[in-house]
């Protein structure tokens, strides 16, 4: 392994499912960047630095994907894609008159079955 390179604790793949264990890492207001990249750390052993700079690179892989037109597909956990919304009419509040309203892309997230599953508790 090279210098910077990060090993995971585990396989990602592991039939354990490991991604859906009952432990929580939120906080009150929920698990914003900062506690996610706490928890990885916590969980693989690796520095927050380390984890920041994967999770980074990760947000970055997918977003410049899905603003390519591609979808981005991960197992047990959802699909991120891009999708349009369709150009239509509509009116202005202020005055009534009516307006064309563009055409439109916009990110969107489809969760898996496996996790729609593990979050209503089937599993």
């Amino acid at each position: 392994m090279r210098e910077g390179d990060v090993s995971l604790a585990r396989d990602a793949t592991d039939e354990d499912d490991s991604m859906i264990r009952r432990r929580s890492y939120a906080t009150a207001s929920g698990l914003n960047k900062k506690t996610l990249i706490d928890a990885v750390a916590a969980e693989t052993g690796e520095t927050k630095a380390s984890v920041g700079r994967v999770l980074n690179a990760c947000f970055d892989v997918i977003g410049a994907t899905v603003q390519s037109g591609d979808k981005v597909a991960i197992s047990k956990f959802g699909t991120f894609a891009r999708k349009t919304r369709a150009a239509r009419d509509g009116r202005n509040p202020m005055t009534g008159a009516p307006l064309k309203i563009p055409a439109t892309d916009y990110p969107s997230f489809s969760a898996s079955s496996t996790w729609k599953d593990a979050v209503a508790g089937k599993k």
